[in-house]
């Protein structure tokens, strides 16, 4: 599904109407490539992914952890994030292409985002495309990165991150060894983060708050309106640490406006993320009427990818909202969920 949304909006679609072609990458970690499945059985991973028409390449993290020379983040990254994570970087070795866009598994498409490519390879900023409203006056020359920020979270002291979700970003080996060496030598303070500069938040040990602390400090990077960008459909307003009301996004001050991505047109969004809505397979109806409308999205393109799909298309007669989840979900819960009927099973190494 991940792969098929993509495809929708590349040239290979003429209604996308982009002029740009895609490669769709997985970058699996060594330790990924034989995965069990449900039965108990293990499957190839890279061949299920291979036979899906995605450029594989097995890349673990760019350095061992023992070579990280702070003593702090050595021993605290893989209880606060996950080292293998750092195989990330190397979507920066993609240097065959002109722009890379790093998504998550959460992340969903709604129209091209031509106006980051081209604003990317041109250098100036294209027509349609919309900044975070924090960005700094003067567009920079040759953006190397455009980012959204995450302003969703539950901490009241939690620091705004670059997001994963949608990170576009110019593939660069001399990027790649600047990243490497920040990950090898930067020290990382307790409660300050990278380099001490306040880059710190949960998970922030991972590759998330080694981009943040990187990307920000470049002056050629561009942060994008994250309601267009990165729509979560998170309530912006939450309380501090005595209990005031405070925006999510900790520039607003909420006796002004907090920034509410909820009231921003579904048809002016160019991609969401499931985070807040929950995952459309879940098959859990949710009270907002948006993330209804956003799971019904999914479920719209679910729909057109089993019909070009040699499969056998699914049979859509499940009762459980199928105003909402079209007929493919029977019941309240992933349990209800139909998967999609493949009549080959996984290329398995063993029973």
């Amino acid at each position: 599904m991940l792969k098929y949304n993509a495809c929708e909006f590349s040239k290979d679609t003429p209604v996308s109407a982009t002029g740009h072609d895609y490669t769709m990458y997985a970058i699996v970690h060594p330790d990924a490539v034989q995965c069990t499945d449900s039965l108990g059985g293990t499957y190839d991973l890279v061949k299920v992914l291979e036979d899906l028409n995605y450029q594989v390449k097995i890349w673990g993290p760019p350095i061992m952890k023992p070579e990280i020379t702070d003593t702090y983040l050595r021993e605290n990254v893989d209880i606060d994030a996950h080292f293998s994570d750092y195989n990330i970087l190397n979507a920066y070795r993609l240097t065959s292409h002109q722009v890379a866009v790093v998504v998550s598994f959460d992340t969903f498409i709604l129209s091209n985002v031509d106006d980051v490519y081209n604003t990317m390879i041109s250098g100036t900023p294209s027509v349609g495309l919309q900044l975070d409203q924090y960005s700094p006056p003067e567009f920079p020359t040759n953006p190397i990165a455009m980012y959204t920020r995450d302003y969703y979270h539950d901490s009241p002291d939690y620091y705004n991150p670059v997001s994963l979700d949608f990170l576009a970003i110019k593939p660069n080996l001399a990027t790649f060894n600047t990243l490497v060496w920040l990950l090898k030598n930067t020290p990382y303070v307790p409660d300050l983060g990278w380099g001490g500069n306040g880059v710190h938040f949960p998970g922030g040990m991972g590759p998330k708050g080694l981009l943040t602390y990187w990307i920000l400090a470049q002056q050629n990077s561009v942060g994008l309106d994250y309601c267009i960008y990165n729509n979560h459909n998170w309530d912006p307003l939450t309380t501090d640490l005595s209990g005031n009301p405070e925006c999510e996004n900790r520039f607003e001050a909420p006796h002004v406006r907090c920034t509410d991505c909820r009231q921003t047109p579904l048809g002016d969004v160019k991609a969401i993320t499931f985070f807040e809505c929950g995952h459309p397979w879940s098959c859990q109806l949710s009270p907002e009427p948006r993330c209804q409308e956003m799971h019904k999205e999914w479920f719209t393109t679910r729909q057109a990818f089993e019909a070009e799909s040699p499969y056998p298309a699914t049979v859509q007669d499940g009762a459980y909202h199928p105003e909402v989840y079209l007929g493919y979900c029977t019941g309240e819960g992933p349990s209800g969920y139909k998967t999609m009927g493949y009549t080959e099973e996984f290329p398995a190494t063993t029973a």
